[in-house]
């Protein structure tokens, strides 16, 4: 278990991002969700610069990032 805390952008009624808060709390990692409705202008820029299309949009502490559902990637952290 990372003792460090993951944050989780989501937006409502989310199933991705249901899923995803799901298994980080399985895994016994920490997290804070952000709504990507209340995100600046300029952060959500900086996702679509980065290539994140879909929610939820997910940021480590070690610098890790990943959008949508990723199983695999929390299996990682």
């Amino acid at each position: 278990m990372n003792s460090e805390i993951v944050t989780i952008y989501t937006r409502p009624l989310c199933g991705p991002c249901t899923a995803t808060k799901r298994a980080l709390a399985k895994a016994g990692i920490a997290f804070v969700e952000v709504s990507l409705e209340d995100v600046t202008d300029d952060q959500r820029a900086a996702f679509q610069a980065a290539g994140f299309m879909e929610a939820p949009v997910v940021l480590t502490p070690g610098g890790d990032a990943w959008a949508g559902f990723r199983p695999d990637r929390i299996k990682q952290q």
